[in-house]
């Protein structure tokens, strides 16, 4: 496996660190057993890893191509390791347990460039074509987006609830934007079909 780290890994870590440097141990362990439990997913179901990039607030996994069961439990493998951490954490370390929460449950959204985004569309490659899967995924993701948009103004406005809402749902809005713009396939993992 190749570990590539882009220059925007040590921007998003010094932006974590400016705006709150308390969250920047439990934000990376958080974030590192979720990642694992992707790798040790893809290993458990035969898959194998080429390469894995970490980037501005992502990191992006390549395998080999694998069907898309496999590409469920392999999605659907890093928020619950997440869930996981939060309910064996939460009393011995609070901070990580509800930073894992909010993770898992982030990456759980059916947004493209997503865990949830990634089980929608192969659930529905299963069942209609990909290029419907893909559309249907898109619209879906632009709803999720938009509503998640209005979300945050609601609460930075009306909730004093800061800018991390904000620079949560614009990064992912910028994301989706990013792909669209590349043509990018939204499933991180090659499917080999059903």
């Amino acid at each position: 496996m190749k570990l590539r780290i882009e220059p925007g890994f040590v921007g998003f870590a010094l932006l974590i660190y400016a705006l709150a440097g308390e969250l920047v141990w439990p934000f990376f362990w958080a974030a590192g057993v979720h990642e694992l439990a992707h790798l040790i997913a893809v290993w458990l179901l035969g898959g194998s890893v080429q390469t894995m990039t970490l980037r501005f607030a992502d990191a992006q996994i390549t395998t080999a191509p694998m069907g898309y069961a496999a590409e469920i439990a392999c999605a659907l493998a890093g928020p619950a390791a997440n869930l996981l951490c939060c309910f064996c954490f939460q009393s011995g370390l609070p901070v990580f347990a509800v930073v894992s929460l909010l993770l898992g449950c982030y990456n759980l959204l059916p947004v493209g460039p997503l865990d949830g985004g990634r089980v929608l569309y192969a659930i529905l490659a299963l069942a209609i074509e990909q290029e419907t899967a893909q559309k249907v995924l898109l619209v879906v993701s632009i709803g999720v987006c938009a509503a998640m948009l209005l979300a945050a103004v609601y609460a930075a406005v009306f909730c004093a609830a800061g800018i991390w809402p904000l620079l949560a749902a614009g990064r992912l809005a910028l994301q989706m934007a990013r792909m669209g713009e590349r043509k990018e396939k939204q499933v991180a993992f090659p499917t080999a079909g059903g």
